[in-house]
């Protein structure tokens, strides 16, 4: 639904945005799309990144609770893309 997060949980009143992300080994590099920044930045705690680590191997995971001031350091990549159409009169 294009939201910024994958999942809601929420009991009574409380509620956290989870976004999960996958890796297949220990470590490497994740990536949020801006939609996803711009939520975690404004839900802070209440948005937590949920990555599975060594898919390969042994499956585990990782979370972070207000991702963007974590030990996590994200930088802005931006990138141009060129989209291509085809178009006909009826």
């Amino acid at each position: 639904m294009a939201c910024g997060f994958d999942f809601k949980l929420s009991k009574e009143s409380n509620f956290y945005c989870i976004e999960v992300k996958g890796l297949s080994s220990n470590s490497g590099n994740v990536a949020l799309t801006e939609k996803e920044f711009f939520i975690a930045n404004e839900l802070k705690d209440k948005y937590c990144l949920f990555v599975v680590v060594n898919f390969v191997e042994k499956p585990t995971h990782q979370f972070f609770f207000d991702p963007l001031n974590s030990r996590l350091n994200f930088k802005k990549i931006e990138r141009q893309l060129t989209q291509i159409n085809y178009s006909t009169s009826i």
